[in-house]
């Protein structure tokens, strides 16, 4: 993966979803909205002084503690920090009215009680889930030891694994990344095959210069074997390699994620809400 101006050897030090760090890196399209203590609203690459952030980092977004606004075409958006004034109060609840009345996705993440108030008293009912991030922390080990079942092949995701994907297809990548080739600029995954059937993947959802956020599935049939194992411990071993987080991100009351999580070395890190129809 290639990185960009944008980017320094800071530590990354996650406080927001990945995806709001893809826009960040310049990874997924759209815009991150702050306002300054003098109640002004800016975008995040022109903040002014007392800031004074000259380099857009994971690390700087980390020490913005100001409210935050992440928007997304997609119909992904974020809503985060505290201390809003009314005015930027106002402008969050009329963009997510604009988004929704479109008729089109509409999914907003909620990192502070305040903003889960403000989605409650949206018009249009919203379901709200809690989810789970979970870090993957510097003194986990990871376990490559697991064999291969026999039959089944690992294999880098790349557009022809696309093509025979029944879940992580090309309409999936279009939706989370816009295009199948900012993808396969940006993103990372491993597939397993069986009788060239892909039968296993984890993939990013999301991934930037800082963090690559999994997704993963296993067909049915082929589930019991340690695949999910396998293909997550390679999709790890990138991240590690390239000097990315690994993050997993699960629903709280999702049991079986959880155990897959700790079982690979994950950790929780926090909690927050996602508001969607």
């Amino acid at each position: 993966m290639k990185t960009n101006d944008r980017t320094t050897d800071k530590p990354y030090a996650q406080r927001y979803p990945a995806f709001v760090y893809s826009v960040l890196n310049a990874c997924i399209p759209g815009t991150i909205y702050t306002e300054s203590m003098d109640g002004q609203i800016h975008t995040l690459i022109d903040i002014p002084t007392p800031f004074d952030l000259p380099k857009i980092t994971s690390a700087s977004l980390y020490d913005v503690d100001r409210p935050i606004w992440a928007e997304t075409p997609s119909g992904l958006y974020y809503a985060g920090g505290c201390c809003p004034s009314e005015s930027f109060s106002h402008i969050v609840h009329e963009r997510c009215l604009d988004r929704m009345r479109t008729g089109e996705r509409f999914t907003l993440f909620s990192g502070e009680p305040l903003w889960d108030e403000m989605a409650a008293d949206l018009p249009a009912p919203l379901r709200q889930l809690t989810r789970q991030a979970m870090n993957y922390p510097s003194t986990a080990m990871l376990d490559t030891r697991r064999q291969m079942p026999d039959g089944y092949e690992l294999q880098k995701i790349n557009a022809s694994v696309i093509q025979k994907s029944a879940v992580f297809d090309e309409k999936y990548y279009i939706a989370y990344w816009q295009s199948l080739a900012n993808y396969m600029i940006h993103g990372l995954g491993y597939a397993i095959l069986y009788e060239n059937q892909v039968v296993c993947e984890c993939t990013s959802i999301f991934a930037n210069a800082w963090t690559a956020e999994m997704d993963i599935y296993t067909v049915s049939e082929h589930r019991g074997k340690g695949l999910a194992v396998i293909a997550a411990a390679a999709f790890i071993k990138e991240c590690l390699q390239t000097a990315r987080q690994p993050v997993w991100e699960c629903g709280t009351d999702n049991q079986a994620s959880f155990q897959l999580a700790f079982r690979l070395g994950f950790v929780p890190a926090y909690t927050y809400s996602v508001w969607a129809r």
